[in-house]
């Protein structure tokens, strides 16, 4: 593991593993979750921020479910998690 911004909320995270296209990420704030490096890409690329409260509630929304939370572009788009 280690130290990692958690790119939701800039707090302390950890990076626990990372492969492939998606980070998984421990934050003591936002939860454990999977984040797609194009998002983080496209997010810098832009110089967007995400909207930490509609971004926790659907990490939330797929631990309530029992599935990972995955963090892709088709979460971004269809629960609009960048701020404005």
């Amino acid at each position: 593991m280690s130290n990692y911004v958690c790119a939701i909320c800039d707090g302390k995270g950890k990076e626990v593993f990372s492969a492939g296209e998606f980070k998984d990420v421990e934050c003591p704030e936002c939860g454990k979750y999977l984040i797609s490096r194009t998002v983080l890409d496209d997010m810098r690329a832009r110089n967007r921020r995400f909207n930490v409260q509609a971004t926790r509630e659907c990490i939330n929304g797929f631990i309530a479910a029992g599935k990972p939370a995955v963090i892709s572009r088709a979460e971004v788009a269809v629960y609009q998690l960048f701020a404005t």
